[in-house]
């Protein structure tokens, strides 16, 4: 077996010159260089983690990012690094060190607006409520668990939760959680979009309108599995913000992923008819035409390294408030590992994303 010789900081350089390359840096990515101390903030061993990229479609290039460390390093970690996601998190850390968690800790950063300290900590929904407890109460806010399986119990059938967390870096602290909407369902609102409309307003979020459910209503026409994000702040109170997000990569480790990405991205694919869309909403100008010059599934050779590198679209995301429409972002998956131990991450999809089938199945992020 090769031994990198290179240690997860090079490794994320070599990354993001790949990235960066062909004019993605000026025009869609911005900036990286405080994502570089973001990324070192959120190392526990040599393991390289997985990341997400948020890239803004509108106005100044910039990207904020997550890093998502594996419940297997946490576990196995015996030094704790004093400044993980910025400081302030050796609570939680402890905590799911001793906890039966096989999923991981992704810790947040708003690189964009200048901060190298992470706002949230998340967590996926694998572990008893009692560990769901457990988290808030470490994380500052015990009550927050309650708010959340308040939240639950209205949930409709056919909604898989996905993660969850509090986000203590943000005004309000709200509890952030995620969820898919399996197939079936989403085939019902696509015909009759009011009963998603009439779903909402039970859990008790009002701001849904004409427009907004008719948007909504394209989406989930789309060959693309729905996610919905909600911000929670206390028993029977949310925000006015709804996330809907359209996934996008149909299988992220295959051997023609990149030509699955140009063939989605381009005239006649689904991901080029949903990204036109989003244009003609006034949620993105041309720059999302970078996608596939920013996406790429490589294998290097470095002297004795065998380096796998990958950076690929994983699904967009559009932002309503008070029932007015925000804003869209893309995000991407990135990751990089020696070739030559040729293992995939385990844990890479959350088992509620509907697995790839063609170019109509696609799968969301989780890990």
């Amino acid at each position: 077996m090769l031994e990198s010789k290179l240690n997860p900081k090079e490794i994320y350089k070599i990354l993001i010159a790949h990235m960066s390359r062909g004019g993605c840096k000026e025009n869609f990515l911005g900036d990286l260089k405080l994502s570089e101390v973001a990324f070192a903030n959120s190392l526990i061993d040599n393991e390289f983690p997985v990341l997400y990229y948020e890239m803004y479609l509108q106005g100044k290039p910039r990207t904020d990012f997550h890093v998502s460390i594996s419940g297997k390093s946490i576990h196995t970690c015996n030094n704790f690094p004093a400044n993980l996601g910025g400081g302030g998190y050796e609570k939680v850390f402890e905590w799911y060190k001793n906890t039966p968690g096989r999923g991981s800790l992704i810790f947040s950063y708003d690189v964009s607006e200048g901060r190298t300290d992470s706002h949230t900590a998340h967590i996926f929904f694998e572990l008893p409520f009692t560990y769901v407890k457990e988290y808030f109460k470490v994380m500052g806010s015990e009550e927050s668990a309650e708010y959340l399986k308040e939240f639950e119990l209205r949930v409709p059938k056919g909604w898989e939760h996905t993660y969850y967390g509090l986000f203590k870096g943000r005004a309000a602290s709200p509890v952030r959680i995620d969820y898919f909407v399996n197939e079936d369902l989403q085939k019902i609102y696509a015909e009759d979009i009011s009963i998603f409309g009439a779903h909402l307003k039970n859990l008790g979020f009002n701001a849904v309108n004409e427009e907004f459910l008719q948007r909504c209503k394209e989406m989930a026409n789309l060959p693309f599995q729905m996610e919905l994000q909600f911000n929670v702040l206390g028993v029977n109170k949310l925000d006015s913000t709804i996330s809907v997000s359209s996934t996008l990569t149909p299988n992220v480790f295959g051997q023609d992923t990149s030509f699955r990405i140009r063939e989605l991205f381009s005239e006649g694919g689904n991901g080029y008819d949903l990204m036109k869309k989003i244009e003609s909403w006034g949620l993105s100008d041309s720059r999302w035409q970078y996608i596939k010059a920013v996406s790429f599934n490589k294998y290097l050779r470095l002297g004795k390294l065998s380096l796998h590198i990958s950076n690929l679209p994983i699904f967009l995301k559009v932002r309503w408030r008070e029932g007015n429409m925000l804003d869209a972002k893309l995000y991407f998956i990135a990751f990089a590992k020696d070739e030559s131990k040729n293992e995939l991450y385990k844990n890479f999809y959350p088992k509620t994303a509907r697995k790839p089938d063609g170019m109509n199945r696609h799968l969301t992020f989780a890990v």
